[in-house]
């Protein structure tokens, strides 16, 4: 979504803006930032509004905590702001994984290019196994809320930090990725997610991962296969169990789509 207002109190740029909150791209100590505000809702008791929106930001933070604590990539947490229901947090450089499969798929990619997708496949499926060993679920695993970037050597790393704050996640699209290319596949946006999943929230979490791909990115049915492949190695708790159930899930969401 194109940047298309500016927050006066914070002077934070307008990034998108949700059912649930408004997110900005901002600065924290002289760094690029993403600062995510939860919306009042004008139709809940105040005090009740409020209990929910910080239960669900102590949820999400939670979350993040965990998952990093497994050794998955999420952003780093900087700031929190209680009453303005406000967390800053880490800018991840780097492209979503749609933005990658569209960039890669749309006119078809090279052979080297095409096996590099697979990579990242795997090493998603892996971060999504170990998120679960963790006891915590996504809720929103979609491609437009896992990304990639790339690792880069310190001296590179600064000069990147030093580029002009005037840059868009349009331009961020563009970036390149190649076979070879070290990168970390980063878990971001856990609005929507829980703690002490059962096997059942596991493998809703998949199908929700599976319909996403299917339904944006025809023909990617191989990677979403190399995906939870390495889910079943990564989640060394009850891979075998959540797949078995991802089966019984998917049954019922084919019921579903022949009812109406």
């Amino acid at each position: 979504m194109s940047v298309v207002e500016t927050h006066n109190s914070w002077d934070d740029i307008l990034l998108c803006q949700g059912a649930e909150g408004k997110v900005y791209l901002s600065t924290f100590c002289g760094k690029k930032a993403i600062v995510k505000e939860r919306l009042k809702k004008s139709y809940r008791v105040p005090a009740l509004d409020y209990k929910i929106n910080k239960q669900r930001m102590q949820q999400e933070i939670r979350c993040m905590v965990k998952c990093r604590r497994a050794g998955v990539c999420t952003p780093l947490v900087y700031f929190v702001d209680q009453p303005a229901h406000r967390m800053t947090l880490e800018y991840i450089e780097g492209l979503t994984i749609k933005q990658f499969l569209l960039n890669t798929m749309v006119n078809g990619a090279p052979e080297d290019l095409g096996h590099f997708a697979f990579a990242i496949m795997r090493e998603m499926g892996t971060a999504i196994g170990h998120m679960h060993d963790s006891d915590v679920v996504h809720g929103d695993l979609t491609t437009s809320n896992i990304m990639i970037r790339k690792v880069v050597g310190e001296g590179q790393g600064e000069q990147e930090q030093e580029q002009g704050e005037g840059q868009r996640t349009e331009a961020e699209g563009k970036q390149d990725f190649s076979h070879g290319d070290s990168f970390q596949v980063v878990l971001i946006d856990f609005g929507l997610g829980m703690t002490q999943p059962s096997v059942e929230d596991r493998a809703v979490d998949l199908y929700v991962l599976e319909r996403a791909f299917l339904s944006t990115h025809p023909g990617s049915e191989k990677l979403v296969a190399a995906a939870l492949d390495a889910y079943r190695f990564g989640n060394c708790k009850a891979g075998a169990a959540v797949l078995s159930r991802l089966e019984q899930v998917r049954q019922r969401g084919r019921k579903r789509d022949m009812c109406g």
